[in-house]
């Protein structure tokens, strides 16, 4: 009698890692600082491009890395709910000044 077992593929490896890194500094550095170059709100860079940006790693961790997927509808719809949801977390947290 044998006995199946599953080998269990860490959620986050190191190329996620590397694209989580990537778009921190990208979207959470970078970006607001050429909004402050530009006299601009960089609470507003932020809002806008660190939350689609996480999301988007999240998504393709998930759709690209992990599994064979590729572009799906799961993919558009992961990706929508987790940039709602991290949009709404960042307004919160630089407009509203309520820290998690």
């Amino acid at each position: 009698m044998e006995r199946k077992t599953e080998e269990i593929s860490p959620l986050f490896g190191f190329k996620a890692a590397a694209l989580f890194l990537i778009a921190c500094l990208i979207s959470g550095v970078f970006i607001p600082y050429l909004f402050y170059l530009m006299h601009w709100d960089f609470r507003l860079g932020m809002l806008l491009f660190l939350p689609a940006s996480l999301a988007a790693v999240l998504s393709i961790n998930h759709y690209f890395i992990r599994t064979e997927k590729g572009m799906s509808r799961g993919f558009i719809l992961t990706f929508s709910a987790e940039s709602l949801v991290l949009m709404g977390l960042a307004y919160l947290w630089l407009y509203q000044g309520i820290v998690f």
